[in-house]
């Protein structure tokens, strides 16, 4: 299976393990950037992974 360049929203959300609201909201405030090729957002997976890797790595308290 080849490795996919963008994921929509809802496929987004699932390879992050996190709610398709959660990616939109990061989308809103300008954390995630998405790209529009069409009406409809796409995130790049290096994107997506870097927006990852800048979360917490520990709960908040």
């Amino acid at each position: 299976m080849s490795q996919k360049y963008s994921l929509n929203i809802k496929n987004a959300a699932e390879y992050a393990d996190v709610s398709r609201d959660v990616i939109s909201a990061a989308i809103k405030r300008g954390d995630l950037i998405a790209n529009y090729p069409t009406s409809r957002p796409v995130i790049k997976v290096t994107e997506l992974e870097a927006w990852i890797d800048a979360t917490p790595t520990e709960p908040k308290s």
